[in-house]
C-alpha cells in the first residue's frame, strides 16, 4: 500500500518532470551557498542538482525528523554530485 506521503512526493516529482522545477519555495528551494536543491513534501526531503538547465539529477533523500536539515545529508548530496560529475568526464 502506498502511503499519502509517497503519493504526494511522487506527484511533486512527476509535475517537475512534466512542467519544470516548482516555483513554490515550500516545495523546492536552493540550499544557501550550494548548487544543491531540495524537493520538500511533508517530512520527505530529496536533494538534487540541475545539469545543463535541463536534467534534474536526484542524489539522496530522507525523512526529516528535526527542525534543521542534517549537515551530513547535505554533504552526502554534494559528494554524490561530485561522483556523478567525475563519472560523466570519462
Amino acid at each position: 500500500m502506498i502511503s499519502r506521503r509517497s503519493r504526494s512526493t511522487n506527484a511533486l516529482l512527476q509535475r517537475s518532470a512534466d512542467s519544470g522545477l516548482p516555483k513554490n519555495e515550500e516545495k523546492f528551494k536552493k540550499l544557501h551557498g550550494e548548487d544543491i536543491f531540495e524537493f520538500k513534501s511533508f517530512q520527505v526531503r530529496i536533494f538534487c542538482f540541475v545539469e545543463k538547465e535541463r536534467s534534474i539529477i536526484l542524489t539522496n533523500g530522507f525523512i526529516k525528523k528535526k527542525a534543521r536539515t542534517p549537515g551530513s545529508e547535505i554533504e552526502r548530496a554534494k559528494d554524490l554530485r561530485k561522483e556523478y560529475e567525475k563519472g560523466r568526464q570519462k
